[in-house]
């Protein structure tokens, strides 16, 4: 699968890799978790930073490695647990938003690493 480069953002916080992020409302260029599918997914960390206000990049497009807190069909579209881990994306609401699609083989346990495209977009409902 190919790979396309990251663009690099400042960690708000200690940010472990292949997690989904979001943007820090009022902070330019910091990224957080993302912590629920109303939050406007950016992408998914390739890399640790262990300290605030350091670069990290984000994979914004293309394909992506995801860490998984729970199981996901392959195909299925991807939302987020509350610390950025992926999940099987339920809409919960009108404005819930989706990181992509799981293109590998399905996830069957917690702390599986597979490959996402990346393609955020928001789901409504109404």
């Amino acid at each position: 699968m190919s790979h396309i480069g990251s663009i690099s953002f400042k960690a708000s916080t200690t940010i472990p890799a292949y997690r989904i992020v979001t943007m820090l409302s009022a902070t330019a260029d910091t990224v957080q978790f993302a912590k629920a599918t109303t939050d406007c997914f950016i992408g998914i960390t390739q890399d640790t930073v262990l300290d605030t206000g350091l670069a990290i990049p984000v994979a914004c497009y293309g394909i992506a490695k995801l860490y998984f807190n729970d199981s996901c069909a392959s195909g299925a579209l991807v939302g987020t647990d509350t610390s950025g881990r992926g999940i099987a994306f339920t809409a919960v609401s009108t404005g819930s938003y989706c990181i992509g699609t799981l293109v590998g083989p399905k996830v069957e346990n917690t702390g599986t690493i597979a490959n996402v495209l990346v393609n955020p977009f928001q789901i409504n409902l109404a």
